[in-house]
């Protein structure tokens, strides 16, 4: 069921909270922590939005600022009717940029994604008094062929704040083909390599960013001063040639443990936790993609320094070069 405006949205749950537990502590079992559970519970979700708001880590806010610049005529280019399907809407306010240009031309309908409910929540507020109907969706990205079901074609699939650099983008450019019609578009950003490793480096290795990823730890009991973040920025040889991806791994200082999923864990000192990643792509790289996967650019638009950029790309059609 929808409501409309200032009334409250239903959330459809696909992932619940105590799958999410049960998650953090399989993988801690392999000393392995994947980068979607840093969003979890209250604690994750918090930590997340303290990030986001980090003036030490820009990432995310300075994709923000391209799409404020741009988003009305990025929009102007959208299929008329069209439906807003965003994963991985953190606070929403992205998405409201989007949205508030739409609802100049007619009053769309609005689906959040994101693996935290305390995020889909807190987006659905940030539309709050936005004349649209929404509803929200705690679910992973590999979930998109559900979540299809949930849709009105013609669709806006987004994926924003750099969100595209965290997955096997041979995987995730299949997987959002696979929903497309030949109406509708695949809205991303992403922030590019611009060759400044070291620069990259210290921005990830900041201090807002090193609580982030200690979050889940530090919830399930680790003191902090137990443990040590690490980052690297590898190069990494791919099907468009060489890529920059971030490596992450916690090094346990002292003999710790930790309660995940209703177990008790003992870290020993010396192991190593692994982690996600993020990958730093050159704009020919993901054009050489998006050629990959039969996708064209319907618009793009390059932030003045040349470090960000925003994409809405479609289906390339039967013949076309």
């Amino acid at each position: 069921m929808l409501q409309v405006a200032t009334g409250e949205a239903a959330i459809i749950e696909l992932l619940s909270g105590e799958y999410l537990e049960e998650q953090l502590c399989r993988h801690l079992e392999h000393r392995y922590l994947p980068d979607y559970l840093l969003y979890l519970g209250e604690w994750g979700a918090g930590n997340w939005l303290e990030l986001d708001r980090s003036p030490q880590f820009r990432v995310a806010a300075d994709l923000t600022d391209l799409l404020r610049e741009h988003a009305a005529s990025v929009v102007e280019r959208f299929p008329a009717g069209a439906s807003l399907v965003s994963i991985g809407t953190g606070s929403g306010e992205k998405e409201r940029l989007v949205l508030e240009a739409m609802c100049g031309r007619d009053r769309p309908r609005y689906v959040c994604v994101d693996v935290s409910r305390r995020l889909v929540e807190t987006a659905l507020r940030t539309v709050d008094d936005l004349p649209i109907e929404k509803m929200g969706v705690v679910a992973f990205f590999e979930d998109l062929p559900v979540l299809r079901r949930l849709w009105r074609r013609p669709v806006v699939v987004a994926m924003l704040g750099n969100n595209f650099n965290n997955y096997d983008t041979d995987n995730l450019l299949d997987t959002v083909r696979a929903q497309l019609a030949a109406e509708d578009l695949f809205l991303f950003d992403s922030h590019l390599f611009a060759g400044r490793t070291e620069e990259i480096e210290r921005v990830y290795q900041s201090e807002p960013n090193v609580r982030f990823n200690l979050g889940p730890l530090v919830r399930c009991g680790l003191d902090p001063e137990h443990c040590r973040f690490h980052l690297k920025l590898d190069c990494i040889q791919t099907v468009v040639g060489p890529v920059r991806r971030t490596r992450k791994w916690l090094e346990v200082l002292d003999d710790s443990v930790v309660t995940a999923g209703g177990r008790m864990l003992r870290l020993g000192a010396g192991e190593i936790i692994r982690m996600g990643f993020t990958c730093k792509y050159t704009l020919d790289q993901i054009e050489a993609y998006l050629r990959r996967h039969a996708l064209e650019v319907a618009d793009r638009r390059l932030s003045r320094d040349g470090t960000n950029v925003l994409f809405s790309v479609r289906q390339r059609l039967a013949g076309a070069s």
